[in-house]
């Protein structure tokens, strides 16, 4: 690389503002080729022009334009340092223009990934409570799959939050419970469970079970049957979305072990939500990366799903028709 080269790379690798100056005249200069051309286009006087780009001449130590009393042409170096000026102004530019379009969105706007199976009436309901609050947010939703899309947004930043039924493990992230849930099976109403008010995961073994597609390992650990019952269950097929799970278990393709929460959102004719005996409650958690979310923000929307759950947890409002158990099973 020769002296001339390497001193021009330098100098559009990190240019200071003034650079930036120096660069645009430079650039203006050597695109009209008259030096009251280019000081009209940059609104600055014929003399001001010209010592910008002699300074940035002599801050490179070498000669970009060959001026006579007819034309302004550009030396070999004028030319390879005009296409990297033009480059790097465009480049500073765009950056300019995303910071402008950053400042415009309210600091307190939400993007929140939902793992449909968990969302049920509380997400709604919070975003009411946060929006009271900050009557100027925007809020963006995106259902993604279920199991593990919702985490996966919200490590790669495409989301500020997540709503999700299993608390991620990523040391980055931080989360708090805003409700619980009860783990049901769903099945199609010709199935032979739906004659059951109730049932227990011992009496599921051998039942061909619907499987999320990338879930992860907790995951399937909670709300998988071959989790639940301690060994591994007879797998019917996978899915992504949650209606899709819904779909196959109507169609008598296996059963599926969801969050009773859903129950309200997604009921359908065509299935039947029956309750699992002898299991806890489980925690729903709304997730975000301390890296990506300011606090303020964060328990700002976290304090709007406290005071939509009231206390009570989702399940006590979302899953009336999942209610406490029977006395007989099937």
């Amino acid at each position: 690389m020769s002296a001339e080269k390497g001193r021009s790379d330098q100098a559009t690798s990190g240019a200071s503002i003034t650079e930036l100056r120096l660069l645009e005249c430079f650039v203006a200069l050597a695109e009209e080729q008259h030096v009251g051309r280019a000081a009209q286009r940059l609104r600055i006087a014929q003399s001001a022009l010209s010592r910008c780009v002699a300074q940035l001449e002599r801050r490179l130590g070498v000669e970009l334009l060959l001026r006579d009393t007819s034309e302004i042409r550009l030396t070999p170096t004028g030319e390879a340092m005009l296409a990297r000026s033009v480059e790097l102004l465009s480049r500073h530019e765009a950056v300019v223009q995303e910071i402008r379009r950053l400042g415009r969105q309210h600091p307190t706007s939400v993007r929140i990934a939902v793992d449909d199976g968990f969302a049920g009436l509380l997400l709604a309901a919070a975003i009411r409570e946060y929006r009271a609050l900050a009557p100027d947010a925007e809020i963006a939703i995106r259902s993604c799959a279920y199991g593990a899309g919702a985490a996966e947004l919200l490590a790669d930043g495409s989301a500020d939050f997540a709503l999700v039924g299993v608390q991620p493990v990523d040391p980055g992230s931080r989360s708090v419970v805003v409700g619980s849930c009860r783990r049901v099976v769903v099945a199609g109403t010709e199935h032979a469970l739906a004659n059951c008010d109730f049932v227990a995961p011992e009496e599921l073994r051998g039942e061909p079970e619907l499987r999320a597609k990338g879930a992860s390992a907790e995951a399937l650990m909670q709300w998988s049957l071959a989790g639940l019952i301690g060994e591994s269950a007879v797998h019917a097929g996978e899915f992504t979305q949650f209606c899709e799970a819904l779909d196959l278990a109507a169609a008598g393709q296996g059963i599926l072990i969801a969050p009773d929460v859903a129950h309200r959102r997604f009921a359908r004719a065509d299935l039947c939500w029956i309750p699992l005996t002898g299991l806890a409650s489980m925690p729903v958690h709304l997730a975000w990366r301390r890296r990506h979310v300011p606090r303020s923000r964060a328990e700002a929307f976290a304090g709007a799903f406290e005071r939509a759950a009231g206390g009570r947890g989702i399940s006590a409002d979302d899953s009336r028709a999942c209610e406490s158990a029977p006395s007989a099973g099937c």
